[in-house]
């Protein structure tokens, strides 16, 4: 694990409001990580919209990385499933 992620915390709201651990989320190492591995599904997936960016534990337990994209778990549990829904609905409006 890359040492930047190892603290893991982003704050704590006893000490900061949680609307403040938010605005700056972004800035923690990890969260940023994350968030570029959600750009980067919106760019390149076509069922974005339906698996908005995936997991992040499973890209981390998968890949050792949160900026990955597609897994084996969503590609198993979620793109598939929605490929064959999709090929369901073509065959039933032919």
């Amino acid at each position: 694990m890359d040492r930047s992620r190892r603290a893991g915390s982003s704050g704590s709201v006893l000490d900061t409001p949680l609307a403040v651990l938010a605005a700056r989320a972004h800035e923690v190492p990890w969260v940023a990580e994350a968030l570029a591995g959600v750009t980067s599904c919106r760019k390149n997936c076509d069922h974005f919209a339906y698996r908005r960016g995936g997991q992040a534990a499973n890209k981390y337990f998968e890949t050792g990385c949160l900026d990955s994209t597609e897994t084996t778990y969503c590609r198993t549990s979620k793109i598939n499933l929605m490929e064959g829904i999709l090929r369901h609905a073509e065959r039933a409006c032919v």
